[in-house]
């Protein structure tokens, strides 16, 4: 009971002491904090911060360019598979060499 008058004392003297301090941007803050309409709910929306983990993004994005360069790793090789299957080795006294360049240097 003691208690109760002390924080009642308290607060009364709290009180005369604010009696001046007005707070006069109650409704901005409302509005801000608890958006009403569709105006005040993108912004919001609009003004929230965004945090980006580094380790997912950083991870995918190496991931992204891993599969394309392994993509075109992939592309190189085929290419060199496919010319290496036109291409035939020929073997002329004791040495190879690939067939389409024998052909020009009989041309010339």
């Amino acid at each position: 009971m003691m208690l109760n008058k002390e924080i009642s004392e308290i607060k009364k003297q709290l009180d005369n002491e604010l009696r001046h301090i007005h707070f006069s941007n109650e409704n901005n803050v409302l509005e801000r904090s608890h958006p009403r309409t569709f105006l005040q709910k993108i912004k919001y929306w609009w003004n929230k911060e965004i945090t980006i983990p580094l380790v997912p993004v950083g991870a995918i994005i190496v991931i992204v360019m891993g599969s394309a360069l392994t993509d075109e790793l992939g592309s190189l090789n085929s290419q060199k598979q496919v010319i290496s299957q036109q291409r035939q080795l020929v073997k002329i006294a004791g040495n190879i060499y690939w067939n389409d360049l024998v052909e020009e240097e009989l041309r010339r």
